[in-house]
């Protein structure tokens, strides 16, 4: 009887396993940028509230966009060009430069269609992008800091997140209109949910957990990306304890040059990863090649390690990469993968990235290069390369924060 009742739940303790309550508050956060403005090439800075258990996941700006005539934006994310956050005075996430064209490709190789006719208002509906006028927010954050779920800034210090825009070309002429002027966001705001618990247990115990030397953790989506001119073997250094996927996206040279929609087209050059069926790629990392047999036959291939490495196994239409326009309306054609939506995602780590866990490759130690080898892509292409990986952000008694790539 001793034994059994010496391996019984404490009473105190199964109340607190049965209720772990409190409520959620939806809170207007400050712009601590001063203008509720922004244009091309602008910044946007919002404070997060402080000694708060804040969602990261439900922050978002709301704003009026204002546009030329028969000009659209395809999809907010688009207009960000940097994603950074910072968390006890550290900068995170400031050297991805690439975050939104990252975003569009992680967005069109994950998310099925049904994700953006859900999101209309973020403009990400290809049958509905928003124009001058529309009200719109920024709400789709993928590889950034604000995947890591539930944060306690009462333990990392003050928080901001800090948003630099693309420039003109972020707003995109429809077919038949000659690109011009530029775009703004005004009547800026931004919001964040915060959790208000019942008591002060969860306090209390984290409080003692950091006074015996243990550390707070939070795992992050994070991305290291570049774009370089196609050479046949590029390369770039990640430095990651835990490296999860290689992306390569083939651009045209000339994607920064603006141009209008076309008519066979689900989004536009900007946009747009271009390749030939010929073309072939993969990635070396240290003396490993991914996929292992090197290049494949054709472009295609890449489809399904892609297709795999966004969605599993799922049957269900998790991506878009094979959409495309016809005469203006949505269709779905094998060759779409190729000509407008080649995304390269291949997975390096054992297994799918999980949130909280670690499951890639440890290169924060010895050889950080990721290799691009290409073949046969379309003369002076362009390579957007990155490489996903989970980063994690530690805090110690004190606010004492520290920063693991």
């Amino acid at each position: 009887m001793a034994e059994m009742e010496g391996r019984s739940m404490p009473k105190a303790l199964m109340a607190t396993v049965k209720r772990f309550s409190g409520q959620r508050k939806r809170v207007r956060l400050t712009l601590s940028s001063g203008s509720t403005t922004v244009e091309p090439n602008g910044l946007l800075r919002v404070r997060l509230p402080s000694n708060s258990l804040v969602d990261l996941g439900s922050f978002c700006v709301n704003g009026t966009l204002a546009t030329d005539a028969n000009h659209r934006v395809y999809g907010t994310h688009t207009l960000i060009r940097r994603l950074g956050f910072v968390a006890g005075g550290l900068n995170i996430n400031y050297a991805n430069q690439q975050w939104g064209l990252l975003a569009h490709s992680c967005n069109v190789a994950g998310n099925a269609l049904a994700f953006d006719e859900g999101n209309c208002v973020a403009s990400m509906n290809p049958l509905d992008f928003q124009t001058n006028g529309d009200v719109v927010a920024l709400n789709y954050f993928p590889n950034s800091p604000l995947q890591a779920g539930v944060c306690d800034t009462g333990l990392i210090g003050d928080c901001e997140v800090d948003i630099a825009f693309a420039g003109a070309e972020a707003s995109i002429a429809d077919n038949g209109t000659t690109p011009a002027g530029t775009w703004s966001l005004s009547g800026i705001k931004a919001y964040i949910d915060v959790i208000e618990l019942e008591d002060d247990s969860y306090r209390k115990g984290v409080a003692a957990m950091l006074q015996g030397g243990r550390t707070y953790e939070k795992t992050m989506p994070l991305a290291t990306a570049v774009i370089q001119d196609a050479t046949g073997s590029n390369n770039f250094n990640v430095s990651t304890g835990s490296l999860d996927k290689v992306v390569v996206v083939p651009k045209d040279a000339n994607y920064l040059t603006r141009v209008k929609s076309g008519a066979a087209e689900a989004y536009n050059r900007y946009l747009n990863g271009i390749a030939s069926a010929a073309s072939k790629l993969y990635v070396q990392i240290g003396s490993q090649s991914f996929p292992q047999y090197g290049f494949g036959d054709t472009f295609k291939e890449l489809a399904d390690i892609t297709r795999y490495a966004e969605g599993g196994a799922s049957t269900y239409n998790y991506n878009k990469l094979f959409l495309t326009k016809d005469s203006g309306a949505l269709k779905f054609d094998a060759d779409a993968f190729v000509t407008e939506n080649a995304i390269a995602s291949i997975q390096v780590g054992a297994f799918h990235p999980e949130h909280g866990k670690e499951h890639g490759i440890d290169l924060s130690s010895g050889n950080s290069v990721v290799r691009v080898e290409t073949d046969t892509l379309p003369a002076n292409s362009k390579l957007l390369m990155a490489a996903l990986h989970t980063s994690r952000l530690i805090a110690k008694a004190g606010q004492v924060v520290a920063f693991k790539a």
